[in-house]
């Protein structure tokens, strides 16, 4: 598994593969932070990422 924070992008093709479903989203982070912790956001590795980012700003 790899995470990362892209600052400046722009979005590509997706290609899944067999059974995928990823769903790429543009939002600020600031919303992230709050879907963290109003439980919007559960995927473990995705909220440590959202959280830690928001104190490397």
């Amino acid at each position: 598994m790899h995470l990362f924070l892209a600052k400046q992008f722009s979005f590509t093709e997706t290609h899944q593969e067999g059974t995928e479903t990823i769903e790429t989203v543009c939002l600020p982070l600031e919303q992230a932070v709050k879907m963290v912790i109003n439980s919007q956001i559960t995927h473990a590795p995705s909220c440590v990422l959202i959280l830690k980012a928001i104190h490397a700003i």
